[in-house]
């Protein structure tokens, strides 16, 4: 079961797609919260140009990875088992 409430950041890439360009170095993150939260802040201030966010969260949170692009962070946005 994953654990929404595990602590993630969310990350701006400044336009860039930052699925094609993994390996850009970090900034500080923009948005700190719960994997709930920061998954529901994205959605909400993506602005058109969701591509360029990411999020980092524990591997123990049980999402099987350790950071989120955004159509995985869409995705959890849909899922029946996300809290809204």
């Amino acid at each position: 079961m994953p654990n929404y409430n595990a602590q993630a950041d969310v990350y701006c890439h400044g336009g860039v797609n930052v699925e094609k360009f993994q390996r850009i170095p970090r900034a500080k993150p923009i948005h700190s919260g719960t994997i709930a939260e920061c998954v529901k802040w994205v959605m909400k201030n993506h602005q058109g140009y969701p591509d360029i966010y990411s999020m980092t969260i524990p591997l123990d949170a049980g999402f099987q990875t350790n950071e989120l692009y955004y159509r995985e962070i869409e995705a959890l946005s849909k899922r029946p088992d996300f809290p809204h």
